[in-house]
């Protein structure tokens, strides 16, 4: 459960980053349509493919993704550490440009992709 709660904060982190690119873009004057669909596109695949890896990892729990140092991790422990770097990765991202644009800092940096 904690991974799927992990993964439901992961897609409101994306939401958010699109929704401040979107805004430090419109401030700096160069929003662009076609860049806040592919954002919009992105955030879509990126949940669907979420969601079918952790249905696939929760379905078939006891199969071995891979083995490292010793170490061995099923699929869906695998799925909780790529949703867990996502969830840091976006965070991070979510962070600097609510900082940015707090501090008048988005008006001069260039939209994301």
């Amino acid at each position: 459960m904690q991974t799927l709660f992990l993964a439901i904060g992961l897609i409101i982190l994306i939401a958010v980053n699109i929704v401040l690119g979107s805004l430090a873009a419109m401030f700096a004057g160069a929003f662009d349509w076609k860049r806040f669909r592919k954002g919009i596109y992105k955030g879509a695949i990126i949940f669907a493919c979420l969601a079918l890896v952790y249905l696939a990892g929760w379905l078939n729990q006891d199969i071995i993704a891979f083995e490292a140092n010793g170490q061995i991790v099923n699929l869906m422990q695998a799925t909780h550490l790529v949703i867990f770097a996502g969830y840091i990765y976006y965070g991070t991202n979510v962070i600097t440009k609510y900082y940015k644009i707090l501090t008048g800092g988005g008006a001069k940096e260039k939209p994301p992709d």
